[in-house]
């Protein structure tokens, strides 16, 4: 049974108004019916008391705990449960780029994200030139994001990529 969520927090919180109420109200309660009288009979009055008051221990506590649980689960969120996604096939998706660019994608992947052009060029088989064409390209095709960063330029995927990617 699904609550609205007004109607989730005022059950939770007199939830916790019962609960303080029974806190404070319980050693009232307990004080009134407090024997006057130490012993009737040959048996303490206290000590019965004390047994009784020992033995509902057990009862307040479970009381509290369900309150408790109760609050939990009118105040935490629901979150609509997703469908199971696919996991992502990158081999699949690397077979779309050329091999020069499957180079300087892996090395994004493996630098979350981001890198610098002069990382790239360091690439075995990838020099500067080579790596600036491929950055301009991968940019071209939306890969890549480039922005200048002193003497050389920053390259990063971009934001719907990385969260593909790095989720």
């Amino acid at each position: 049974m699904e609550f609205p969520k007004n109607t989730r927090l005022i059950l939770s919180i007199g939830g916790v108004l019962l609960l303080v109420a029974l806190i404070y109200g319980i050693p009232l309660a307990l004080t009134a019916v407090e024997p006057q009288v130490c012993t009737v009979n040959g048996q303490c009055e206290h000590e019965i008391f004390a047994n009784n008051l020992i033995k509902s221990v057990p009862l307040v506590l479970l009381a509290g705990m369900g309150i408790g649980a109760a609050a939990f689960y009118f105040l935490s969120e629901r979150k609509p449960q997703q469908a199971a996604q696919k996991p992502l096939n990158f081999k699949a998706l690397y077979r779309l780029l050329d091999p020069d660019e499957r180079k300087v994608f892996e090395k994004m992947i493996d630098n979350k994200g981001k890198a610098l052009q002069s990382e790239i060029s360091y690439i075995e088989g990838i020099g500067k030139v080579k790596a600036h064409r491929i950055i301009d390209k991968m940019v071209e095709k939306g890969i890549m994001e480039k922005e200048s960063f002193g003497k050389t330029n920053a390259v990063k995927l971009p934001k719907d990529l990385q969260d593909l990617f790095f989720q």
